[in-house]
């Protein structure tokens, strides 16, 4: 009885010793086709489709960073008792802001920076309001305007003040605003 005991203990572990070199094995032959794939990518060549040569290396492979914004926040400065809800945020060319302007008068900045990451100029050429909520608050651009070019590897700070038309006469109903907004820009070749 001990020896049948022991035999299936021992055949119980051969077989997870089976599926131990099994996935020691798949695991060894992804990493090396990672390795394979990191070494191809990280060469200093291109990978060109030519009619008479399916690949031909020749050039350098490398990801372009594209210009975006890489901050945004509060100018207290320029800002007269409005106030943020959350605080701003960005992600590549969008900002996201979200205030309250409680009297007529009031207004609130905040500080962009954009930096351009590209090895060409670029140039503003719009900015799209992708999301904005209300329509009786307006923007204006201090230390920018459309049109501006950015140089290679600069990066360019400009204010953004949020305020109420000036032709509003009684604060609205709705004193918050909700908005979205996308710089858009192209590359000046």
């Amino acid at each position: 009885m001990i020896k049948r005991t022991k035999r299936i203990k021992h055949i119980k572990k051969h077989k997870w010793f089976k599926l131990n070199i099994l996935v020691l094995s798949i695991c060894l032959i992804l990493l090396t086709k990672m390795i394979i794939g990191y070494i191809i990518l990280s060469d200093n060549s291109q990978y060109q489709i030519t009619n008479n040569d399916p690949i031909r290396v020749n050039q350098v492979v490398r990801a372009v960073e594209n210009s975006k914004i890489t901050d945004i926040h509060l100018n207290p400065n320029k800002t007269t008792c409005g106030y943020s809800k959350f605080n701003p945020h960005h992600v590549d060319d969008n900002f996201v802001v979200n205030l309250s302007l409680p009297a007529l008068d009031c207004t609130i900045a905040y500080t962009i920076t954009l930096k351009n990451r590209s090895d060409n100029s670029i140039i503003i050429t719009d900015i799209n309001k992708i999301n904005y909520n209300n329509e009786s608050i307006i923007y204006e651009l201090i230390d920018f305007e459309i049109g501006d070019m950015l140089q290679p590897n600069a990066e360019l700070k400009f204010q953004i003040v949020f305020k109420y038309n000036p032709n509003l006469t009684a604060l609205p109903n709705n004193p918050e605003l909700g908005a979205i907004i996308k710089l858009i820009w192209h590359n000046q070749i």
